[in-house]
């Protein structure tokens, strides 16, 4: 979409222009956002297949895990919704990898001496993916966001209405007399 059109529809809906361009993803925020979602399920798949899992079930059981970890970010905004995006596109290229892998029910052959050093790089990795994200989201949070007034808060609109509900009744009444 053009940045202009974009831009308008933005007026049209009620935004300034700054929380418009604040809200606007760059090709580094996507690269980013898409980044950390990969390190996520990079250092969940790892620790699922390093707790007993075979291949194929520790890259679903890691894909629904980013999943829910993604949705459940309570900040509505265009990095939380590009993320929710990725996810699934994320998930479909998984899939065909899952579907496509000559080895779906390979155990990890992980040496004992190794074992902690790689559990410790699966924490690292989700850790780093999840604060990558939190961060990502923070940066595109608006501290006071922009809501239809309320009823409460515009006392003679809510009047208003009342009246014109009252008036309509009315109305209906007498045709039906």
């Amino acid at each position: 979409m053009d940045i202009d059109f974009a831009k308008t529809l933005a007026l049209l809906n009620g935004e300034t222009t700054e929380t418009f361009l604040q809200n606007q993803l760059s090709q580094s925020d996507c690269a980013q956002i898409d980044n950390a979602i990969d390190t996520l399920f990079s250092g969940l798949s790892l620790q699922r297949w390093l707790q007993g899992e075979t291949l194929a079930k520790s890259w679903s059981s890691a894909l629904d895990e980013v999943r829910d970890i993604v949705f459940a970010f309570a900040n509505q905004n265009s990095a939380t919704n590009y993320a929710r995006n990725y996810v699934f596109i994320h998930r479909r290229k998984w899939h065909v990898k899952i579907v496509s892998c000559h080895m779906p029910n390979q155990l990890i052959n992980c040496p004992p001496k190794k074992f902690n050093d790689w559990e410790n790089d699966a924490k690292l990795k989700i850790q780093m993916g999840t604060e990558m994200l939190k961060k990502k989201f923070s940066e595109f949070s608006t501290p006071t966001t922009n809501h239809v007034p309320t009823f409460q808060k515009m006392p003679q609109f809510n009047m208003q209405l009342i009246q014109e509900r009252t008036n309509e009744h009315e109305h209906v009444r007498e045709r039906t007399k």
